[in-house]
C-alpha cells in the first residue's frame, strides 16, 4: 500500500506487532511519538513463502526486516576474503 494511502487503521496494526515485540517496546518509550507514527507511516508488512530467499550474503540492503511471525534461515561464510589491490591497502593503512 503506498504511504499516501495509509490510514489509521493501517499504522494502529504495526503499532499493535511493535508493542507486542520487547525490544521495540521498551525503544517506542524513548522514542518522540510524532516520529513513531511517521515512522509507521513508511512501513510496509511483506510476506514471504516458505523457502524464499529474502537476500542473498553480499546484497546492498536499503531495508530493515522485522520478523512477525515464523523463523528465519541465515546462511553467511564463516570466512570473508577480501581481495586489496596495492593503491587500497595503502588507503587503509593510512586511514587506520
Amino acid at each position: 500500500m503506498p504511504v499516501e494511502d495509509r490510514n489509521r487503521k493501517v499504522v494502529l496494526q504495526l503499532e499493535k506487532y511493535f508493542k507486542n515485540v520487547p525490544f521495540f517496546r521498551e525503544m517506542l518509550k524513548l522514542i518522540d511519538q510524532e516520529f513513531v507514527m511517521r515512522a509507521y507511516k513508511v512501513m510496509f508488512v511483506k510476506e514471504h513463502a516458505r523457502g524464499e530467499t529474502v537476500f542473498n550474503y553480499g546484497d546492498k540492503g536499503n531495508l530493515f526486516y522485522v520478523i512477525l511471525k515464523g523463523t528465519v534461515e541465515v546462511i553467511a561464510p564463516l570466512e570473508i576474503e577480501l581481495e586489496m589491490d596495492e593503491k587500497m591497502l595503502m588507503i587503509y593503512l593510512w586511514e587506520n
